[in-house]
């Protein structure tokens, strides 16, 4: 009885060590594909976002070159109104 008693510890502690090092496996597994999906989601976030402040800057300036001409009577050029954006912006 004390061989098999000692014989079905060493199968269970076996069995414990394998299960072991399949959990840690699968959770570097899950790691490493979690931060990889973080890392792809904060790219595309950081693309959307550059791309709606382009946009938002093209239409400041589209609105800066219409209110100057309506309210001063003076056409300003694309580079010109998308300049005082710019300035406006990083300030």
């Amino acid at each position: 009885i004390a061989a098999a008693r000692g014989k079905s510890q060493l199968i269970l502690s076996e069995a414990r060590g394998k299960i072991q090092n399949e959990i840690k496996q699968q959770l570097d597994e899950l790691s490493v594909r979690l931060e990889r999906e973080a890392a792809e989601s904060e790219a595309r976030i950081e693309a959307t976002m550059a791309q709606a402040v382009g946009q938002l800057v093209a239409a400041a300036s589209d609105a800066a070159r219409a209110v100057t001409e309506r309210l001063v009577g003076i056409e300003v050029s694309d580079e010109r109104a998308r300049a005082a954006v710019d300035s406006v912006r990083d300030s």
